[in-house]
């Protein structure tokens, strides 16, 4: 239990800092429009940078197709939606 307690702790931190500079991520519209990418151990976070917050639109493990996964669903994870 310790060790997911520290991995949800370290995410927390990694997505704080994230909304407190939202562009410190790469930016993304090969996957889809207005998407950023930061990694995140062996995992992959991906947001939008809004106004005054993120939304995070998925975390995936890196190693995973990224591109498959994205693919077909660009729309659903367009901020302008």
């Amino acid at each position: 239990m310790a060790n997911a307690d520290a991995f949800i702790d370290r995410l927390y931190e990694t997505l704080q800092v994230l909304e407190r500079q939202p562009g410190s991520g790469r930016r993304r519209e090969e996957l889809a429009p207005g998407v950023q990418s930061f990694p995140f151990g062996r995992y992959v976070i991906f947001y939008h940078a809004l106004a005054e917050a993120i939304e995070i639109v998925r975390v995936l493990y890196g190693a995973r197709d990224i591109e498959s996964i994205f693919e077909g669903h660009a729309r659903d994870f367009d901020p302008n939606r």
